[in-house]
């Protein structure tokens, strides 16, 4: 497939496909794709290349040699996508069928494919939108739910669980039951789902109202979600033959809503609230005043304290930042912090009397945490055994965090959830430093460019810091052009955020099927390309980076943290580390991102770094 399309006569095209692998009837089957993914031995690529031919399908193309054409009428990008590409065995096309949609559907459906997607002809194509002008219609429904509880399982399934209990969050943030899914699930699964529930075991129930026909339910706290498949929705609102598919990972709870209650496009949105009086409630609770008070977060209980603390102190024109600034800061924008905190160790950074007082650096947690806080057990080479170390996979995790003062998310760069890019990787962490080694957790989600900029050459000085931030942001975005036209080059997609200071941190989102070292090396290779192109600019040596943006690669590491994206900052002004569009890069001020902006910018100009796991990239496929 890469030489069908390598050979393809056009310079630069971005093309709308899908891989495909059909069973000897022409109808896809994922289960058959999924035995070409993260194949590596050479011997084993060809003979699934014999078992397991694929195509890709191509419906779409958005560009071509230099020129943008999304907002071309559908017949159009149709038409120029014809004569662009070569079709073939291997490359084909997507042809549209311009009548008798209800035949072709009931045709389809008979053949044992899922359904169609109906699009007008005149419809542009709207990147990470939701639009009236293309449907989806299958034969089978899939959804998004909540997974509140579990019921016993019978038979072989007794040391697991019977059923997952499912929910939606409604327009007032409460979670309604949407009924119970059993079906779907493999043996493998039903063992790894089940340590999954009991790590989130909790006494009451998640939901709004009581579960019918209970049959000795045990609740969780409602922070997984689930794929579900069903054949439609009783008239009481719940599921008809529902049948599991996956787990989502890659979202939050909160954003699982009812047909009806406000949603939006993850990679649009414009506000920061994930349900606008749900959010409300919860500031409302915070602004109740007096320096300290309860919480109520998803039914949880949250003493907080020292509300009136100044953790930032007042700095240029911004005024200070307390703990109940803070607080408020990290609900509204809470979907995007924890879209980038989930399933992350976390390094914490306490500031138990704000930015001007004593910090210090805690990794493991040995002290008492509330329920709801959840841990994962690694193997430390300082402790010589397993310790405890904390994720944030719920809203209430994330305002504790912010109630003792860690005051900078920072974050492995490896998750501990396996999924489609690692299914083959251990999520044994405990036992010793081999079996970390061996498991999720030493294979990154992305390749990490670190951009530090310039210190002052000898002779140099800057009459202001804020002159050198600036000067010294400046320095670093141009580094970060060079470094993106490098990755665009060898194509791969790159994210950007700044640092929440001067510099830039420039991520790779990747397939997880190469370990840190060989991340590392690949990272290496492509700084190197750019330090080669430009060497009085750009250094990798820390110790010749006078007057140089240094490229720091050393925090690509399984020991090692990084700031996440949206995460505060604990410097002067409370500057926030924030995801820019690469348009943004090097017209954006460094100083303009602070607490008290991030969520007007947000609301203007949506999240950057939305979807970033799903835009991951396959670096062994990419070199052959």
């Amino acid at each position: 497939m890469v030489r069908a399309l390598a050979s393809q006569p056009v310079a630069t095209a971005i093309v709308d496909g899908e891989v495909v692998a059909a069973t000897p009837a022409g109808v896809p089957s994922f289960e058959r794709l999924q035995q070409r993914m993260n194949l590596v031995a050479e011997s084993k690529v060809e003979q699934a290349e014999i078992e397991y031919p694929v195509a890709y399908y191509a419906f779409d193309l958005l560009y071509v040699d230099g020129v943008k054409i999304e907002r071309a009428p559908l017949w159009q990008r149709k038409e120029m996508l014809c004569r662009v590409l070569d079709f073939g065995e291997v490359v084909r096309l997507v042809e549209p069928i311009a009548s008798a949609g209800r035949e072709i559907f009931r045709a389809l459906v008979a053949s044992g494919l899922e359904g169609m997607v109906a699009k007008r002809r005149d419809s542009p194509y709207l990147p990470g939108k939701r639009s009236p002008s293309w449907l989806k219609i299958k034969a089978q429904q899939t959804a998004d739910f909540v997974i509140g509880g579990f019921t016993p399982g019978q038979g072989r399934r007794a040391s697991t669980f019977g059923a997952l209990l499912l929910g939606e969050y409604d327009a007032d943030g409460k979670l309604q039951y949407a009924g119970r899914v059993g079906s779907g699930f493999r043996d493998a699964q039903l063992e790894e789902y089940r340590a999954l529930l009991e790590a989130r075991r909790r006494k009451r129930s998640p939901f709004a109202a009581p579960v019918p026909d209970t049959q000795g339910e045990t609740y969780v706290r409602p922070n997984l979600v689930a794929e579900v498949e069903f054949a439609e929705r009783t008239s009481a609102g719940q599921l008809r033959a529902p049948v599991f598919q996956r787990l989502r990972p890659d979202k939050a709870a909160h954003e699982v809503l009812q047909s009806g209650a406000e949603e939006s496009s993850p990679a649009t949105t414009p506000a920061a609230d994930f349900s606008g009086q749900a959010v409300d409630a919860l500031l409302a609770q915070l602004d109740r005043g007096g320096a300290a008070l309860t919480l109520v977060v998803d039914g949880e209980s949250l003493p907080v304290s020292n509300l009136g603390k100044e953790m930032w102190p007042a700095y240029e024109d911004a005024p200070p930042v307390t703990k109940r600034d803070l607080l408020r800061f990290l609900i509204r924008l809470s979907p995007q912090i924890l879209s980038q905190l989930r399933d992350r160790p976390l390094t914490l950074t306490r500031y138990p009397n704000g930015i001007a007082g004593k910090m210090f650096y805690q990794k493991q947690w040995d002290q008492p945490r509330p329920s709801f806080v959840e841990t994962v057990s690694i193997y430390s080479e300082e402790n010589e055994g397993a310790s405890e170390y904390l994720l944030c996979n719920n809203l209430g995790t994330l305002l504790w965090l912010g109630q003792i003062a860690d005051l900078g998310f920072h974050t492995a760069l490896a998750r501990v959830t396996p999924g489609p890019d690692a299914i083959n990787q251990s999520t044994e962490f405990a036992a010793s430093r081999a079996a970390v080694i061996d498991s999720v957790l030493n294979y990154p989600d992305f390749l990490l460019f670190d951009l530090d900029p310039f210190v002052p050459a000898e002779g140099e000085t800057a009459s202001v810091k804020n002159t050198l931030t600036r000067e010294g942001f400046a320095k670093s975005a141009q580094v970060a052009k060079w470094l993106k036209s490098t990755l665009d080059s060898i194509g791969l997609r790159a994210f950007v955020k700044t640092s929440g200071s001067s510099g830039l941190h420039i991520f790779v989102p990747i397939v997880r099927n190469l370990d840190y070292v060989a991340a590392r090396a690949a990272q290496e290779t492509v700084a190197k390309l750019v330090v080669a192109a430009h060497p009085r600019d750009v250094s990798m040596d820390r110790g010749t980076r006078a007057g140089k943006v240094y490229i720091d690669l050393n925090q690509l590491g399984r020991t090692r943290s990084l700031a996440s994206a949206w995460s505060p900052r604990a410097k002067p002004g409370a500057p926030v580390s924030m995801p820019l569009r690469w348009e943004e890069v090097g017209e954006a001020d460094p100083l303009a991102f602070t607490i008290w902006t991030a969520e007007q910018r947000l609301r203007r100009s949506g999240d950057p770094w939305a979807g970033i796991l799903e835009a991951k990239q396959d670096i062994r496929a990419l070199l052959g």
